[in-house]
């Protein structure tokens, strides 16, 4: 049993959170999710812990309260590095809340300088010459450009930081992974010493970068950005140490639910209806009158005695229509549908539920009332199955909307299935 952690990360948001710690267990530290902030003495028995904070779009002020408050928890759990995990798609408003929090975490800790790693190139997501791409395009050229909340309007990640950070981006391009590690680290502090603080963007298009990186900077106390540069850090972190990897699925029909409208969601979706799966849509408008509820939904999944999809998932055009009744009603109509619906299920014996979309996983996991999991083996890359620690019959599986193979929803049937293990 680990008598400290290592790495304590600190994510701000459900499913990123889950996409974190399935990349510290691939990195072979035995790790932790709690989905609220924990007392330091639950905190035990592994060598990664990661909180998860729904800080992503919620106020600037609070977002630093939180996200300083974690990381006062992992530090008295004794954690060498915090990690501050973000989109890789640096899914941020021009106030923030990525620069401010990595400005207080980084004063906070008294350090000079940190990482911004915005990257995951298993996913499509890397960083080139400062700049942030998906699959090759420029971030405000991609599909990101018209988030519905926080539309991306640059690709630089200077100018995206410009307006919500304090201190100067240095680029740090692949040119100097050729070097000796001791060396690059002393060129990266010799152009940083005489700044109040800085953040460096080190070019990451490749597995092989993010080796570099995590065995260059392995010691620093905070690096931030996305998911991938964890597997890395977590190899650094346990060379030598025994690996544990014990899991094992379960029986039984699987529960799954989707409010992602993500372009990859949407042909995960198609694919499952294609197999023959059995689904049913939510209807935004019968929800908002009072027509439908959340136990019929339940009612009309559980008649069909299998696996099940229900979902709220449509096409941006059908989405816009839906949100002519306001976007916070409709979202909050549909996340609190989909947390009853999950506790229905659970509370009737389901002991597999899948979710896709970060703001359903959050509603779900909410509902369900866990808060803390032991971090299973991955169903895609960045989505792991979850074992609550109160809970230990149950398989959980929360999905970014992006996230996963087409046949996704297959893929994680079977992961969670009593055949695994």
């Amino acid at each position: 049993m680990a008598e400290k952690i290592l790495i304590g990360c600190i994510a701000d948001d459900s499913t990123g959170a889950s996409d974190a710690a399935s990349f510290l267990v691939k990195g072979g530290l035995s790790t932790v999710l709690f989905h609220e902030i924990p007392d330091k003495k639950d905190i035990k028995g592994c060598e990664a812990a990661v909180i998860s904070l729904k800080i992503r779009s919620c106020p600037v002020k609070e977002a630093v309260k939180k996200a300083s408050e974690a990381m006062d928890v992992l530090l008295s759990a004794g954690a060498d590095l915090i990690y501050y995990k973000y989109c890789s798609t640096f899914d941020s408003t021009r106030e923030g809340n990525i620069g401010p929090v990595v400005d207080a975490l980084m004063q906070r800790l008294n350090v000079h300088y940190t990482l911004l790693c915005p990257s995951l190139p298993i996913n499509g997501r890397t960083v080139q010459d400062g700049r942030i791409f998906v699959d090759g395009v420029p971030l405000e050229n991609s599909p990101l450009a018209h988030h519905p909340l926080n539309p991306m309007w640059d690709s630089r990640i200077s100018v995206l930081m410009d307006e919500q950070g304090r201190y100067p981006c240095i680029t740090l391009t692949s040119d100097n992974y050729v070097k000796d590690p001791s060396l690059i680290k002393l060129e990266v502090e010799s152009i940083v010493k005489d700044m109040e603080h800085a953040y460096i963007v080190p070019d990451y298009t490749s597995n092989d970068d993010g080796e570099v990186i995590a065995r260059v900077f392995s010691d620093l106390r905070l690096i931030t950005g996305g998911s991938g540069l964890l597997e890395h850090l977590g190899h650094e972190f346990s060379k030598g140490r025994k690996k544990d990897c014990a899991y094992q699925g379960v029986s039984g029909p699987a529960f799954m639910l989707s409010g992602s409208c993500s372009d990859m969601t949407l042909k995960q979706m198609e694919d499952w209806k294609s197999r023959g799966g059995k689904h049913i849509k939510m209807d935004v408008e019968a929800l908002l009158c009072g027509s439908e509820s959340a136990s019929n939904y339940f009612e009309q999944a559980m008649a069909t005695g299998s696996d099940v999809l229900v979902y709220s998932s449509d096409s941006s055009l059908n989405v816009a229509k839906a949100q002519k009744f306001g976007i916070e009603k409709v979202s909050s109509v549909l996340e609190r549908t989909c947390g009853e619906i999950a506790r229905l299920a659970v509370n009737s014996g389901y002991r597999k539920i899948i979710v896709a979309g970060g703001e359903t996983s959050g509603a779900v996991t909410r509902s369900l009332g866990f808060d803390s999991y032991i971090v299973g083996p991955e169903v895609a890359p960045g989505v792991p199955v979850l074992v609550p620690l109160k809970d230990k019959t149950l398989r959980i599986v929360l999905k970014s909307g992006n996230f996963g193979r087409e046949c996704f929803f297959t893929d994680a049937v079977e992961m969670t299935g009593e055949n695994n293990g």
